[in-house]
């Protein structure tokens, strides 16, 4: 953070008169509808690192939403004062209809603290009264923000604080988005990997490549990230959350064919990262911090009961999809059966021998490729089985732990025969998808609890 800059009254009220004189200048001279947009921040200083950062975010946000309405800015002009940050922006189209889009801008969590007026000719102001909508609460009760405001009945201490609450958790929302996204395309471009799609080859796919996954990843980030934001605000028990969950996920799902054109990319990414989501979030509200440990355990307790309840009416059917057939027949549970133990080659396995080998400065793809060849040497995965067969999926396990013998990725005769084991792969159309899967879920939960790191200076 920069030190305090801290603005007196004669300036604020400078401020405001060089606003006025800007707003008309521009009405005059650029003929259309004025957004005007700063942030409200309460207390003698309104300029640090922090504030800027959610201010060019915020305009950024505004941006977006013209963009995605078709409406076009003429004009945008940016202004850093010690008073604060102004943003302006004039665009072509209807002033009531632009309210009402900066409207549900304020609407938002971080939007309470954006103050977006939207003018017209001769510097006209449209209010929300003017379009029927309430008057603006304030951030710590339900009178409304101006009445607070002139009675002064909350302090700038006060006011401050719960400003840096939702800074932080807006902060936080787009946090794990990043590290979501920045998880499963880690996982795509590792490489090499036995039938699996990387930056070589598409492996025994042939219906999707690395943009294919970009695509996906880019349509399902932000859903994800939502399912972090449902845990962490989530007060009662773990156990009824699952539900709504799963029912998030199925939209999630449709996004991705979408995206991918009706590929499946990451469907059980999107059932695996979801839980782990929501049970970070979950983890952080309840004991202020994000463990693999404590992730994976919330994981079971949310999860077991409603999943044993599925397994209980799969074994009366034969099953729809490729994962419930085999277990139909073979008795593996899958995804399933990984939630509901907690995920234990995640916390007792994977996430430790990361951290570790992060910790001993080794190459982070060489070890993406060791923790792939780990799980696949260990993990029972129904889609390789559903690719080929049981007896298949044990050759594979059996490779993948020869390869490990004799250094693994972190030498080059190890990396050699991953490339050999490829090529295997794609004869015998074998994939290890849910191998894939948990090395995406490693990546995202080690660098979960670097991300709480970095937020830690959000105060």
């Amino acid at each position: 953070m920069k030190t305090e800059n801290k603005v007196s009254l004669e300036q604020v009220l400078w401020s405001r008169e060089k606003r006025v004189a800007t707003q008309k200048e521009l009405l005059e001279k650029y003929p259309g509808t004025l957004i005007c947009f700063m942030l409200n921040i309460p207390g003698p200083e309104k300029v640090n690192e922090l504030f800027e950062k959610v201010f060019y975010e915020g305009l950024e946000k505004i941006q977006n939403k013209l963009e995605t309405e078709k409406i076009s800015t003429e004009v945008r002009l940016v202004q850093e004062n010690i008073t604060g940050y102004e943003g302006y922006l004039v665009v072509k189209a209807d002033g009531c209809q632009v309210k009402k889009l900066m409207i549900a801008l304020e609407e938002t969590k971080i939007g309470r603290l954006y103050d977006i007026d939207v003018l017209e000719k001769e510097n006209t102001k449209i209010s929300r009264k003017d379009l029927g909508f309430p008057e603006r609460k304030c951030l710590l009760c339900d009178n409304p923000a101006c009445q607070c405001g002139r009675s002064r009945k909350h302090s700038i201490e006060e006011l401050r604080k719960k400003i840096y609450g939702i800074i932080w958790e807006e902060q936080l929302q787009r946090g794990v988005a990043a590290e979501i996204s920045q998880a499963l395309m880690e996982e795509v471009y590792t490489t090499p990997k036995p039938g699996l799609v990387d930056r070589e080859d598409t492996g025994a796919h042939t219906d999707m490549n690395c943009q294919t996954f970009q695509k996906s990843t880019e349509a399902i980030a932000e859903d994800l990230a939502a399912m972090f934001e449902a845990g962490y605000s989530w007060e009662a028990d773990p156990k009824t959350l699952f539900p709504l969950l799963r029912e998030r996920g199925k939209k999630t799902e449709e996004k991705m064919f979408v995206a991918t054109g009706g590929v499946n990319t990451h469907k059980g990414i999107i059932f695996t990262i979801g839980i782990l989501a929501a049970a970070a979030g979950i983890s952080l509200r309840n004991y202020g911090k994000i463990e693999s440990e404590d992730v994976c355990r919330i994981s079971l307790e949310m999860t077991k009961k409603e999943l044993e309840q599925d397994l209980r009416k799969l074994k009366q059917s034969s099953g729809i999809t490729h994962g419930e057939k085999i277990y139909c027949h073979l008795g593996e549970k899958g995804v399933r059966g990984l939630a509901m133990s907690g995920y234990p080659i995640l916390c007792e396995r994977t996430v430790p021998h990361m951290k570790q080998y992060i910790a001993n400065n080794r190459d982070q793809n060489q070890i993406n490729v060791q923790i792939l060849l780990e799980i696949i040497g260990e993990l029972t995965d129904t889609n390789v089985i559903s690719r080929t067969s049981e007896k298949e999926m044990r050759w594979l396990q059996t490779e993948a732990r020869a390869i490990l013998k004799t250094g693994g990725a972190f030498c080059a005769e190890g990396l050699q025969k991953v490339r050999e084991l490829n090529q295997i792969c794609i004869r015998k159309n074998m994939s290890p998808g849910g191998a894939a899967d948990l090395l995406a879920a490693t990546i995202f939960l080690c660098r979960m609890e670097t991300l709480m790191e970095r937020l830690k200076s959000i105060t």
